[in-house]
This record gives structure tokens, sequence and C-alpha cells, in this order.
């Protein structure tokens, strides 16, 4: 039972410790972390709580939070994780794919058994982590050129930056662009498959248009883990191409080596194509 004189004991010992004892919020209620780190929350009640926003949460920020009763669910976390009776989960500030901030658990016991790994998504952003495919110290010009993609800068809040090719009369002709800088991220399920999206835009149509990637894993350079085959571009207005990444040997913390390919063959015209997006679907861990 938690008296005044409990709570008062409660808080002069978490301050003794450095920790900073934080209001149950209620189920559904929003966990406030700031301006407090290393900070305690206790929950008594069985339901929902969800973590404050990282995005303004300063990063290694930690809170540790207890349960005594089963039933639990912290949301805004990535996986969001079930705290049964006895438990405790320590959530951390850590940074994604894209640099942005968010909650994830760098430790517990007695979690939830029904808390399943998810499904997560890096965004590869089209900058100048893309570089031209044998020459990985040579930035991508403006235009394409012989065999390599162009980077297109896009207008800010107008429209994003593109890979892309506007090229006469290609028979046949091949161009890329590389990106050796892909960091599986700390909460990646070793060993499962991953999935790569590539979004293009078709806005002059070639005879024949393909999308096409290679990508191979830190620890094996040498072999090529995309089990799908080139797919057709034709009418892309835009559309999403999806690759299976085989994951077998691969674990967080990882870097891929992806090169993306797009072939074109037309004689009596100027085709041109974008690639507008690329992303990365895997499996998370469970918890």
């Amino acid at each position: 039972m938690t008296t005044a004189y409990n709570l008062r004991n409660q808080l002069y010992f978490s301050g003794e410790a450095g920790r900073q004892v934080i209001k149950d919020p209620g189920v559904n209620g929003t966990i406030i972390v700031t301006p407090f780190d290393h900070s305690v929350v206790r929950l008594d009640t069985a339901g929902d709580r969800t973590l404050e926003t990282a995005t303004q949460v300063p990063l290694g920020t930690t809170v540790l939070v207890c349960s005594t009763i089963d039933g639990n669910a912290i949301t805004n976390s990535f996986p969001n994780v079930g705290i049964d009776d006895g438990g405790f989960v320590l959530f951390t500030v850590t940074l994604n794919g894209s640099g942005v901030n968010r909650w994830v658990p760098i430790s517990s016991s007695n979690i939830a058994s029904g808390a399943a790994p998810g499904v997560g998504d890096m965004d590869i952003p089209i900058g100048n982590n893309w570089r031209a495919p044998t020459a990985l110290h040579t930035n991508l010009a403006a235009a394409d050129s012989a065999g390599i993609l162009g980077l297109e800068t896009g207008t800010l809040a107008t429209a994003g930056s593109t890979l892309n090719v506007t090229v006469a009369t290609p028979a046949g002709d091949t161009f890329s662009a590389r990106c050796n800088t892909i960091q599986l991220p700390s909460n990646y399920s070793a060993g499962t498959d991953l999935t790569l999206n590539v979004t293009v835009n078709e806005t002059v149509a070639a005879t024949t248009a393909t999308v096409d990637a290679v990508c191979c894993g830190s620890d094996d350079g040498a072999t090529d883990i995309v089990a799908t085959a080139a797919q057709s571009i034709v009418g892309a207005a835009p559309a999403t191409k999806s690759f299976t990444l085989t994951g077998t040997g691969l674990e967080a913390g990882d870097t891929l080596d992806l090169r993306l390919d797009i072939t074109l063959t037309d004689v009596a015209a100027t085709p041109e194509y974008d690639i507008t997006d690329v992303t990365i679907g895997y499996t998370t861990t469970g918890y």
C-alpha cells in the first residue's frame, strides 16, 4: 500500500539514486519523460500507456518502467512492449535509419508473452549517399552520363530529389547508382528476409524499361542477396517495385551495399524515368 510516508521515501531514495519518479498517467495515458533523464514509472493498473513522442527528447534519455500487475503494454516504442507482473523495461532514445529520434527497449525482464515480432521500415534518402556505381568516391552529376544515373535536385517544399535518366534512343542501355551506407537497425531480427521497395515514375515511356537491384551484406561482399528478377517499369506513374533480400547470415549493425539499375530500350524517342523513393522493410525482434 502506498502511503504519504512511503511515497516520500520512494521520492527520497529515487533522488539519491539519481532517478526521478514520474506519475503513472493511467490507462491510455501518455508517459511524459521530459525534462527528466533516468526516470522511473511504476504501473499498478493493467492497460496501455504511450511514451511521449521522442522527436524532441534528447538522445540517450532513459526511463525505467516497472509493473506490479499483468496486462500492461507500452506503445510508441520500436517495438512496442507488453509487461507482466514483476516485469520491467528500460527504454532509451536512439535514432532510426533516417536520423529521427525514437524510443527503443534496451533491457527487460518478465516481458508479456504476447509481444510478437513486428515490422520496421528504413528510408534510404535520395541524396549524397548515392554514388557512381564503380567509383564510390565520385558524386552523382545532376544529369545522367554513360552508365550512371543522375541526381536531380528537387525544389525544397515542392518536390523531392530523384535518381534520374533521360537519354535519346537508348539501345538496351543500363544506368546505375550505388549506396553502401545502409546499416541494419538495432531491432532487426537476425537472419530474416528484407523487402527492398523502389518507387519509379515514368515521364516519357521507353519501348522496354526495367528496374533491377544488386545488394550484398558487409560480411560477404561477393554474394548478391537479391532474390527477385528485374521488373518492368513501362507505364510506371509512379509504381513501387518490391525485391526480396535474403537475410541469411545478416544481423543488426551489418551494412548493405546496394546498387539500383534502370535499363532502357528505344529506337525513336528520348525516354525519361525517375526513382523517387527507396525503402527497406524488415522484421523486428520480438520481446
